[in-house]
């Protein structure tokens, strides 16, 4: 679980530059100033998983769940008050 997780700038839990794998995992109230309050996958970054729960997570400007500029493929995801 990535629980209460902040960052400076992007990305409060993760700042994904490569490949990133994701399964049964939970994002819960992390933040960022900028973007992605859980997640920022930046273009050169790749993102697959499945049983994702995305809960109370919050960006200063945008994506407060997840920010994608790259490549990203996600099954059985669940989103819940991320702003």
């Amino acid at each position: 679980m990535f629980y209460e997780n902040a960052s400076g700038s992007h990305g409060g839990a993760i700042h994904n530059f490569g490949k990133l794998t994701l399964s049964e995992s939970d994002f819960k109230e992390n933040t960022s100033p900028k973007e992605g309050g859980a997640i920022n996958n930046q273009e050169s970054g790749s993102i697959s998983g499945e049983n994702v729960e995305f809960g109370k997570n919050s960006a200063g400007n945008v994506g407060g769940a997840i920010v994608n500029w790259g490549y990203i493929s996600l099954n059985n995801i669940k989103f819940n008050e991320n702003t």
